[in-house]
């Protein structure tokens, strides 16, 4: 019990470690389930526009990164945020500023063009 085992051990032992379960089960597989039950993986775009400076920062947060207070760091930080603020904008541009409203394009071509598989093909595809 305690801080020791569990996802707490693991972060004190391999923090990115953590990090990449925790994207590899809710995004990866979590987002695939959600896709399949709604027959539409709309979720996925949304998301890339706040992960990355969310993984940004918590690189920058781990006191064992010596790079998170340099200048270097702050200006790609800086860049990352600018792309993610351009990537909301044009999400919600092409969607009529409506969450949700279809899935891209591309994930609806692959869908038809893989018929009866795309239900598997999904996971490693989208």
């Amino acid at each position: 019990g305690g801080a020791s085992s569990g996802g707490c051990g693991l972060y004190a032992i391999h923090p990115d470690a953590l990090l990449h379960l925790l994207f590899f089960a809710n995004v990866t597989v979590g987002f695939w389930i959600v896709g399949l039950v709604q027959r539409s993986f709309w979720l996925i775009d949304p998301y890339w526009t706040l992960f990355p400076p969310l993984a940004a920062a918590f690189y920058g947060s781990r006191a064992d990164r010596p790079f998170a207070a340099s200048d270097q760091f702050a200006v790609a930080l800086a860049l990352l945020l600018v792309w993610s603020a351009r990537l909301t904008y044009s999400y919600f541009r092409r969607e009529n500023w409506k969450f949700g409203e279809r899935e891209d394009w591309r994930y609806t071509d692959m869908a038809k063009a893989h018929g009866k598989h795309w239900w598997w093909m999904s996971f490693f595809a989208v």
